[in-house]
């Protein structure tokens, strides 16, 4: 045998040996981690088929959003605040409210998609939240 089929070889095995299934990358272990959960908990632990895995920033976004509109209606009521008294004290109640909502800073979304069957045994389209903080740490799954 050449040495360069013999060269080709060896990277050949190297490469196939470095090609575990192990997850590399942090929200494939986090995905993992939610299906090790979740599975127990489905009627038919065998039915359950993957769909999707995504960050989602829409809760965030629009806390966000909710919170300039109702910082932009207070700023116009308290241009007239003795016309506004009532609305004033209705939008701070919606500004704390809002504030109780808000995911903390260090905390990331993940949209969970999967479908698996039901206690019908029909096949559904599950979506849950998966929790976890900025190092990519489970925390927990929401509904």
């Amino acid at each position: 045998m050449s040495f360069i089929k013999k060269i080709l070889i060896l990277i050949i095995c190297v490469l196939l040996y470095n090609c575990d299934n192990k997850p590399s990358a942090p929200n494939d272990i986090l995905k993992l981690e939610a299906e090790k959960r979740l599975l127990p908990q489905l009627n038919d632990p065998k039915s359950y088929e993957f769909v999707s895995f995504v960050v989602d920033t829409n809760k965030r976004m629009q806390t966000n959003q909710r919170m300039q509109d109702l910082s932009k209606l207070q700023s116009e009521y308290q241009k007239d605040s003795a016309k506004n008294e009532y609305n004033l004290m209705k939008i701070e109640d919606e500004i704390s409210s809002t504030k109780a909502q808000m995911l903390p800073a260090n905390e990331i979304e993940f949209l969970y998609k999967f479908r698996a069957k039901n206690h019908f045994n029909a096949t559904v389209l599950h979506e849950k939240i998966v929790v976890s903080d900025n190092k990519f740490n489970f925390l927990r799954i929401e509904d």
